[in-house]
């Protein structure tokens, strides 16, 4: 849990830095404002704020199916052919069943699909801490791989395409400028974050050993 709150606190940090030192940028040099702008643009702005306010509003609706795995519900929100909002195909119950034994069976292989929209919201949101508590709650093991391919997938995603960029920008401000005690923070801090994103994006949210050896007890 410290981990967790520790990567959402970096994670929203380096953001604001980044921010911060566009100014600096367009003041020094117009080739890396344009580099650090245009990243910031694209990889935070589009890939991430859009995104968010698209899983935000996703919360208010009852049907909508979007998530980071389903880029195609990015418009439409619903699949009417797949398995949550469309018929499955399955055999029939046997005949000699209670009911009561059919709804029990029937819910224990629905997905809680409001639990993974709100942890899909936090996890963009960079609360890595309300992240890891709704998916270890109230997220059952058989999505748990799709959790942490999304946590996976988007820490590296975010590591390569936005930390590495500013990092290198940065880098290239302060060798060809004056010292600047502002971005020499904020390259230390993206350096740090982009490798502790990637590490904590490689550990299991939970120790499925220990959940194992429970259920055989």
């Amino acid at each position: 849990d410290g981990m967790a709150w520790l990567a959402g606190a970096s994670a929203r940090t380096t953001v604001l830095l980044d921010a911060m030192c566009l100014p600096l940028m367009r003041s020094a040099s117009g080739l890396l404002f344009f580099l650090s702008s245009g990243t910031f643009i694209f990889a935070i702005g589009l890939f991430v704020f859009v995104v968010q306010l698209r899983l935000l509003a996703g919360l208010f609706c009852k049907h909508d199916r979007f998530s980071y795995d389903k880029p195609d519900l990015f418009l439409k929100g619903r699949d009417v052919h797949g398995m949550l909002d469309g018929t499955p195909i399955a055999a029939r119950p046997p005949a000699r069943r209670d009911e009561d034994q059919l709804e029990l069976l029937s819910g224990d292989h629905s997905p809680p699909v409001n639990a993974i929209k709100a942890a899909n919201c936090a996890h963009f949101s960079d609360l890595s801490l309300l992240h890891a508590v709704i998916s270890r709650i109230y997220i059952p093991l058989s999505c748990q791989g799709t959790q942490e391919f999304i946590v996976s997938a988007t820490s590296f995603s975010r590591c390569f395409c936005e930390d590495v960029v500013q990092c290198s920008v940065k880098f290239f401000f302060l060798m060809d400028f004056d010292m600047n005690l502002l971005v020499l923070l904020s390259l230390l801090l993206s350096s740090a974050q982009a490798v502790a994103s990637c590490f904590y994006s490689t550990t299991p949210a939970m120790d499925f050993t220990t959940v194992d050896t429970a259920t055989r007890d």
